[in-house]
């Protein structure tokens, strides 16, 4: 699991060098390293793609789907900007909030 860490990856701010492809790398790195058939829980925020200072990234979640291209989408969830839940929601329905919790559940195959 990956639960609120790759969003802050490659800004400074923990000791890692600046580097804007860190979270790429990052994701990369998580599929090189699951299991065949094992699962991938990842969090983090979504909307509005940008960085917000040196602090966090927000990413479009099919940026997502880009860095994770070794895996299979199997569910992915979202909290909206109101709070709401939204469980098995497809990508392509996703409405471009401007701050959002996404949840993915990737699948290697």
């Amino acid at each position: 699991s990956c639960l609120h860490v790759i969003e802050h990856i490659g800004l400074g701010r923990y000791g890692d060098k600046l580097n804007i492809d860190g979270p790429k790398i990052a994701c990369k790195e998580l599929s090189r390293v699951v299991k065949l058939w094992g699962y991938l829980y990842l969090s983090t925020p979504i909307g509005r793609e940008r960085v917000c200072f040196n602090a966090y990234h927000v990413f479009n979640p099919f940026t997502i789907l880009e860095f994770c291209d070794g895996l299979e989408l199997k569910e992915f969830n979202m909290v909206d900007d109101d709070g709401k839940l939204h469980k098995g929601i497809k990508i392509a329905d996703y409405q471009n909030n401007e701050y959002s919790l996404g949840m993915f559940k990737f699948r290697k195959i």
